[in-house]
C-alpha cells in the first residue's frame, strides 16, 4: 500500500516536471528583460563580478574584493583576485570558476513571468549575495526591498531547472561556451 502511494507521488512529480519543461519550450525569450545585453555581466570597464575574486567564493565561501594588481584576462573579460595564487589557480582552468548564467542574477533568469510587471532575464547582481550550487557560483540581486537569494531558496529546484533551460536558449553575443 505504501509502495503504491510512493509510485503515485513519483508519477505526480514527473508530470509536473514535464509540464514545466513543455511550458519553457514555448516561451518567447525575445520579451525577456535586458535580453540584448552582453552574454556576460560586465560594466564598460570589462571587469567581471564588480571586481570580486571568483576563487574566493569557492575556497573561502566568502565574497572578497579582488585587486587589479592580481588580474587576469580571459575571453576579453578582466578578473580580479586577492592574490597571485588565486589568479594562477583561475588561469589553470577558468571554466571551472566562471559563474552560472554569465554572472547575471540566477533568480532573474529562472523567475516566473509576471505579465505586465516582471519578465525573466539578465538582471544585475550584488556580488555579496551568492550561493555555490554543484560547484558553480550563482549570483543574486540584493537590495533592501528585494533579496533574490531568499526567493531562490524558497523554490530552488524549480528555479534552477527553469534558469538552466532558459539560459541555453538565450542567443550568445560574444561569449564562448
Amino acid at each position: 500500500m505504501v509502495n503504491t502511494y510512493f509510485h503515485h507521488f513519483l508519477l505526480t512529480i514527473l508530470i509536473v516536471l514535464l509540464a514545466s519543461i513543455q511550458s519553457l519550450a514555448q516561451e518567447d525569450i525575445s520579451q525577456f528583460y535586458n535580453i540584448s545585453a552582453s552574454s556576460y555581466n560586465v560594466e564598460e570597464d570589462k571587469v567581471a563580478i564588480q571586481g570580486y575574486d571568483l576563487i574566493a567564493y569557492h575556497t573561502t565561501r566568502k565574497a572578497l574584493p579582488g585587486s587589479s594588481e592580481w588580474s587576469y584576462s580571459y575571453d576579453s573579460i578582466l578578473y580580479y583576485f586577492v592574490s597571485a595564487a588565486h589568479r594562477d589557480l583561475f588561469a589553470q582552468n577558468p571554466a571551472k570558476y566562471l559563474p552560472a548564467y554569465g554572472g547575471y542574477c540566477a533568480y532573474g533568469v529562472g523567475m516566473d513571468i509576471i505579465p505586465g510587471k516582471y519578465m525573466p532575464g539578465k538582471y544585475p547582481i550584488d556580488p555579496k549575495s551568492f550561493k555555490i550550487i554543484q560547484d558553480t557560483l550563482h549570483l543574486f540581486y540584493n537590495e533592501p526591498e528585494f533579496n533574490a537569494l531568499e526567493y531562490w531558496d524558497q523554490n530552488k529546484a524549480n528555479l534552477k531547472v527553469k534558469a538552466d533551460e532558459r539560459w541555453g536558449k538565450i542567443p550568445s553575443n560574444k561569449r564562448k561556451k
